[in-house]
């Protein structure tokens, strides 16, 4: 499990006790408690951030897109702008707009929007108004949440704990917040990823299955790519009859594979290479090298009486998110 959260301060967990930028430990931290929930917690918290903030989306966009594969993205914003005077409706309207740019990274059924805890009063919300723009902001969260069909939360019912300034979370807030986090997870992502544990990759790409396998298949984020023999997807013919161009193309292929998985020739931990002729190896193995950097897979090689259709080569690959 692999989360992101997009913040302002109560997720980047400033401690309102101490010097301005100062941040609770992580294991107070709500994004810190997450981590016997995820094997990566990416923390986008920052003090101060507001939803209208545009020229942080394309920043998140960048960073979310360097953390592939996400299983969630929590996006909890709008408490400053509604401190910096924008009323709920004006405060979705700019999310709206960051919403719409994290799902150019991040499919939508990743995302949860989450509205956060009702402002109280303290030393940093001095009137009503705030206070009533701050509670308007879920419903029109919901709203957008429905529009653009994303999960939603209302963290406004989890009886966060607010500190003095009336709206940063004590480390009690932050265990509260945690707590229905996991719920979350434990509700909706969990029965998802078991729907996914088994899943066809297919490309074009590359030759396409001529009996009952896939190319590839992913199983747990475990990607198994099936042998791939020097077949050029584009003319359906072999690339070559020298054992330099079938080995380039059956790694070709497998490449094509691993892109369309979303991953690369860097997330391969084993292979096996089957030859029709051991006395090929040496030119196989200088042109196996140039797709593969150190530390290398793991690799058998092994010399076989015959291979389809009269190849060369046949290169199975397993691959690791």
């Amino acid at each position: 499990m692999r989360i992101a959260c997009i913040g302002d301060s109560n997720t980047f967990g400033y401690d309102p006790l101490s010097v301005w930028g100062g941040r609770y430990a992580r294991g107070v931290r709500w994004t810190g408690r997450l981590a016997g929930e995820a094997d990566a917690v990416f923390n986008h918290g920052v003090n101060g951030l507001a939803a209208a903030d545009v020229s942080a989306h394309a920043v998140f966009v960048q960073e979310l897109l360097s953390e592939q594969p996400l299983d969630l993205v929590t996006v909890m914003l709008g408490t400053n702008d509604i401190l910096q005077g924008f009323s709920a409706a004006q405060t979705a309207g700019k999310m709206r707009k960051l919403l719409t740019a994290v799902q150019s990274a991040q499919a939508a059924d990743t995302l949860l929007l989450i509205a956060p805890p009702v402002l109280i009063t303290g030393q940093w919300v001095e009137g009503p108004e705030m206070i009533e723009e701050s509670e308007a902001l879920s419903s029109e969260y919901q709203k957008l949440a429905e529009e653009l069909d994303i999960s939603f939360a209302d963290a406004g019912k989890w009886s966060v704990a607010l500190s003095f300034d009336g709206v940063h979370f004590t480390p009690e807030g932050h265990a509260v917040f945690a707590a229905h986090i996991r719920d979350f997870i434990q509700t909706n992502l969990y029965p998802k990823r078991r729907s996914k544990m088994k899943q066809m990759i297919h490309t074009p790409n590359a030759p396409a299955a001529i009996g009952p396998y896939s190319q590839a298949i992913e199983a747990d984020g475990w990607i198994f790519v099936s042998g791939q023999i020097p077949v050029d997807p584009a003319t359906g013919a072999f690339a070559g009859e020298s054992i330099e161009k079938q080995s380039r193309q059956s790694l070709e292929n497998i490449k094509a594979i691993l892109e369309a998985a979303g991953c690369s020739m860097a997330n391969v931990v084993k292979t096996n290479v089957s030859l029709a002729d051991m006395n090929d190896f040496a030119a196989m193995n200088a042109i196996y090298a140039e797709y593969f950097a150190e530390p290398y897979p793991a690799r058998a090689a092994v010399q076989v009486a015959k291979l389809p259709k009269g190849a060369r080569v046949e290169i199975e690959a397993i691959a690791r998110r």
